[in-house]
C-alpha cells in the first residue's frame, strides 16, 4: 500500500515583497513606480532612443560619458541632467 506524502506548499511572495536587488526584477518594478534612481536621466535616454534610435542613444552616451546603465545607477543631479538635455537637444534637432 502506498503512503501519501504530505507536501508543504508555500504561497508565492506578495507584490509588496522587499527588493532583493536581483538581476533587474525589483529595479524594474521600482522604475515603474517612479522610485528608481536616475529616473529623469533614464527618461531622456528613452526619448532619444524612441526618436533617434540606437545610434542616437549611443551618441548621447558618447557625448555625455554616461551610459543608460550608469544613469539608472546614480541619483538625478541638476548637473548631469543639464549635460544630458544639451546633448539630447543637439541629437534630436539634427535628426529632425
Amino acid at each position: 500500500m502506498l503512503q501519501e506524502k504530505k507536501v508543504e506548499r508555500r504561497s508565492p511572495e506578495p507584490e509588496s515583497a522587499p527588493d532583493t536587488g536581483t538581476a533587474g526584477s525589483g529595479r524594474l518594478r521600482a522604475f515603474r513606480r517612479g522610485e528608481a534612481m536616475g529616473e529623469k536621466m533614464a527618461h531622456i535616454f528613452e526619448l532619444v532612443t524612441e526618436q533617434a534610435g540606437l545610434r542616437g542613444r549611443l551618441e548621447l552616451a558618447g557625448k555625455t560619458g554616461i551610459s543608460l546603465k550608469e544613469a539608472l545607477a546614480v541619483r538625478d543631479s541638476e548637473e548631469l541632467l543639464a549635460k544630458l538635455r544639451v546633448a539630447a537637444n543637439e541629437i534630436l534637432n539634427r535628426k529632425a
